[in-house]
């Protein structure tokens, strides 16, 4: 419907340059009179139509293009608007009028998908700053007084599996970057101190470490965003003593984080196809190449509180030749208070005509990125299930609200 009214507001501003020619119709008046018979794009920023209707190359396309057409062509055009294409093979008419659309649609989206974005990366700040607090077991009342090891985590795109399998077809940058966010891993490592309290039935944990992501590494999984990732984490936990038997165990944790962190995402160089279809019964298909793409720069705060039972399996006795085994699993809360600043916008915006000996190109427009600062909270119930042999350790945990997953594993855990 919305090139219906493209096809009226083209035929009305051809009709009065050539019949009134003596009235002086701009781009800008084009593009007004096409937003506002439309009633589309209503929520774009006056800035950003501005930037569109004083581009030079456009306001150029204008006055080549649509007085191109001769009173002859114009009359066939009323009598069947859909023959406009079959009217004029005219460069700058077609690439007018799909850069416009293009250019149109691109800053729509960016307006309403940025917020997906963000609630995507807010998401997955929140999931990660309540993650890698598993240290092995030492409970109190253990003989040894304490441990020294290292942890290494990442959230894990378990509930995507079938996405990264099957990728769809066609998805515009946004949708891309999003998506990403859903299926990217990002790896931490931490080390850790943990020290029994003495006579006092609970064990102290300190730990801290960084996450680093290149785009080098990405990219062997991730094959239509360009990733880089930078952060660091600080953190505590406490542990006391719910019950011991030969066989079972129990104990409450509280697990304090705090996190910080940097995504930067570029959508990969592509170039997008932009149909522009005009007239009646699905109109003639011709086009555009629009080029550009998205990107998104972020940086976070987080601060998340864990507390969680923990009920498991372990003997006292030494298990001939493993020498200490234990299974157990974890409920309970993550409750996360960030802050979030984040930039999404379009690098290199540039089109040309889809058609055969094209020389006309469009190539310093540009869309003004998006800046958004947000405090945000989020409440998740976190479940894990844990294998310890040999002091090594392995656990994954899943977000019941977040749906996410992560896993970690402990290589080293020295005992003293």
């Amino acid at each position: 419907m919305r090139y219906l009214y493209f096809i009226g507001i083209i035929i009305l501003t051809v009709s009065y340059s050539v019949l009134y020619s003596q009235i002086n119709i701009t781009y800008k008046d084009f593009i007004n009179t096409y937003l506002n018979a439309s009633a589309m794009y209503q929520d774009i920023p006056k800035e950003t139509i501005d930037i569109l209707t004083s581009n030079n190359q456009m306001n150029k396309l204008f006055e080549d293009g649509l007085k191109s057409f001769t009173l002859g062509e114009l009359i066939g055009i009323i009598q069947k608007p859909e023959s406009i294409l079959d009217a004029t093979t005219n460069e700058s008419v077609i690439l007018l009028f799909g850069t416009t659309l293009g250019y149109l649609e691109a800053a729509n989206s960016q307006l309403y998908m940025s917020q997906v974005v963000i609630n995507a990366l807010q998401k997955k700040a929140a999931f990660d700053a309540s993650s890698g607090n598993h240290t092995g077991l030492l409970i109190p009342m253990h003989t040894p007084i304490g441990s020294l090891g290292i942890n290494i985590y990442s959230d894990a795109p378990l509930m995507q599996l079938d996405y990264i399998n099957n990728p769809p077809k066609n998805q515009n940058d946004y949708e891309s970057l999003s998506k990403a966010l859903d299926i990217l891993p990002i790896p931490h490592i931490n080390a850790y101190l943990q020290v029994n309290l003495g006579p006092i039935p609970l064990a102290l944990t300190l730990r801290g470490g960084i996450s680093l992501g290149f785009k080098e590494v990405y990219g062997a999984f991730v094959n239509d965003v360009e990733i880089e990732s930078l952060g660091w984490n600080i953190g505590g936990s406490l542990k006391a003593y719910l019950f011991r038997t030969k066989y079972f165990f129990g104990d409450i944790r509280a697990d304090l984080n705090y996190d910080e962190g940097n995504l930067n995402l570029n959508a990969r160089d592509r170039y997008i196809y932009i149909p522009l279809r005009l007239g009646f019964l699905g109109g003639t298909d011709t086009g555009v190449v629009f080029n550009g793409n998205a990107f998104l720069q972020s940086k976070w705060k987080t601060f998340s509180l864990s507390p969680k039972l923990v009920f498991g399996f372990k003997m006292q006795d030494k298990v001939p030749v493993i020498q200490y085994l234990a299974a157990y699993f974890s409920v309970g809360a993550d409750i996360i208070f960030g802050s979030l600043e984040s930039t999404i916008g379009i690098n290199g915006i540039g089109s040309y005509a889809n058609i055969v000996n094209n020389s006309i190109k469009v190539d310093d427009l540009y869309i003004p990125n998006t800046s958004l600062e947000s405090f945000y909270k989020f409440y998740d119930m976190r479940i894990g299930f844990y294998f310890d042999i040999f002091y090594q350790s392995f656990a994954i945990e899943y977000g019941i609200f977040t749906k996410q997953f992560s896993v970690s594993f402990i290589p080293i855990n020295i005992r003293f």
